[in-house]
């Protein structure tokens, strides 16, 4: 049930910022420098994610290692 209303809550929340970010005439002229720089920090972002796991594992997962 629980999960649920978090699920329910979440949706309206986003839903709202849909709202208000669509009534914003500012943000929707600016719309397409901002769709660049949102695609270029989504890729910057997973890049750095990638990298950083990969570090990670070969720093605590590595073959052989005496647990």
């Amino acid at each position: 049930m629980a999960k649920i209303f978090i699920v329910l809550a979440l949706g309206f929340v986003i839903f709202c910022m849909g709202v208000s970010i669509g009534r914003n005439g500012d943000i929707i002229q600016a719309l397409p420098s901002l769709g660049g720089k949102a695609l270029l920090y989504a890729v910057l972002a997973v890049i750095g994610s990638i990298v950083a796991v990969y570090l990670l594992t070969k720093v605590f997962l590595r073959k052989g290692a005496k647990e």
